[in-house]
C-alpha cells in the first residue's frame, strides 16, 4: 500500500512536468516556423542577388554600344 501512495504522490508531478514540456514543445516550434520563415526569406533575397550580379557581369562583358542600347531598353521595358 506503501508503493501505491508514493506513486499518487508523483502523478501530479508528472502531468506538472508534462504539461509544461507540452508548452515549451509548442513554443519552440512556433519558433522554428518563424526561424524557417525569415531562413526563406534571406534565400530568396541571395537568389535575388545572385541573378542581379550575374546580369551586372554579363552586361560589363558587351562591349557593342548598340546591343547595350538594345539591353538597356529591354530591362526598362521590364521594369515598367
Amino acid at each position: 500500500m506503501n508503493g501505491n501512495a508514493k506513486d499518487v504522490n508523483y502523478q501530479p508531478l508528472a502531468s506538472e512536468i508534462i504539461t509544461d514540456l507540452q508548452k515549451e514543445n509548442e513554443q519552440l516550434k512556433a519558433e522554428l516556423k518563424d526561424k524557417q520563415e525569415n531562413l526563406d526569406i534571406c534565400v530568396e533575397l541571395a537568389d535575388r542577388y545572385m541573378y542581379r550580379q550575374r546580369i551586372i557581369e554579363c552586361t560589363l562583358k558587351l562591349n557593342d554600344k548598340e546591343l547595350l542600347k538594345c539591353v538597356y531598353a529591354y530591362m526598362k521595358k521590364l521594369s515598367e
